[in-house]
């Protein structure tokens, strides 16, 4: 994967190169394995100290107020061209692929990495899915604009995530494009991540925008149990369930089928917290926080 990105960023280092006229300038140079980990790192190490918003100029100040570790391993303008340069495909035949798939830039990268992650990976019982923004504010067809993240603008991406340890396992960045066009739009979203999953007795979980009984029946025929929280504007939903006057604050309400078991927790005067699982069966309550196991099982860690 390193490899392919190395190849194609010389490749762009070349074509910046070809127009100046000094062409052995040391930010010019081609990059090697070494210098690639350095910038790959230097990337990772500025995400981590939440430098990756800061001007590069800051960053590589050299009046001590800058980060010492960027100046050893490279100029800042050595930097800036890694960063302009870096690319993972090549261009030749970049505008053919492109006609049947607007990620051809970058997708044969991402998913040697999702590749990589499963290979390397073995996951636990339970696996949450949730949307993740990236922030990026690009020439896309695909950006997204989300008013309640922190960043607004950026690429959406499915992620499917270990409970225990948050890692990052399978995703896909959303696009207009219907994989499955018989199932709902977020139900293809659950079955697309968990499709690496199928047959291994897993549990997922995901929030209200996912949840549906759609969602459960398939995942049920994939020998995967969910737990979720549901809109209460489903049609699945008796009137009982729903956010009434007359019902007690702290009172739970259940409904039950043959592999199916929904939830209605009342936490505050006329409002219902909806839940559906396909792997709780019972009505068990907590006799500290008198809520149902099903709300419980979703927000407490799933750690040892």
């Amino acid at each position: 994967m390193r490899q392919t990105i190395m190849i194609w960023t010389n490749f762009k280092i070349a074509e910046l190169r070809a127009k100046y006229k000094r062409q052995d300038r040391t930010e010019l140079k081609e990059m090697d394995m070494i210098e690639l980990n350095a910038f790959l790192g230097l990337l990772y190490y500025s995400a981590v100290s939440k430098s990756n918003h800061e001007s590069t100029s800051l960053i590589c100040a050299a009046d001590g107020t800058g980060c010492e570790i960027f100046r050893c391993w490279m100029s800042e303008t050595r930097f800036l061209v890694l960063l302009n340069c870096l690319r993972f495909d090549n261009p030749a035949d970049r505008a053919e692929r492109i006609k049947t798939d607007k990620l051809a830039a970058f997708y044969g990268i991402f998913d040697k990495f999702i590749v990589y992650s499963q290979k390397l990976y073995q996951l636990s019982e339970y696996v949450p899915i949730d949307e993740m923004l990236v922030e990026f504010r690009g020439r896309s067809h695909m950006i997204s604009y989300i008013p309640q993240k922190p960043r607004k603008y950026g690429l959406l991406i499915g992620a499917l995530c270990d409970a225990k340890t948050f890692y990052f396992y399978n995703g896909y960045l959303y696009s207009k494009k219907v994989a499955i066009k018989k199932f709902l739009v977020p139900t293809q979203c659950v079955l697309r991540s968990t499709q690496p999953l199928q047959r291994t007795n897993r549990n997922v979980t995901a929030d209200n925008r996912f949840s549906s009984i759609e969602l459960v029946d398939e995942q049920s025929k994939r020998n995967l149990t969910y737990v979720g929280t549901v809109k209460k504007n489903k049609r699945e939903i008796p009137n009982s369930f729903q956010a009434q006057k007359s019902r007690e604050i702290g009172s739970t309400l259940f409904g039950f089928t043959n592999d199916k078991t929904m939830s209605s927790h009342v936490p505050k005067k006329n409002k219902a917290v909806l839940l559906i699982s396909s792997m709780h069966h019972d009505s068990t309550i907590d006799e500290h926080t008198k809520k149902p196991e099903m709300i419980l099982f979703l927000i407490l860690p799933k750690g040892e």
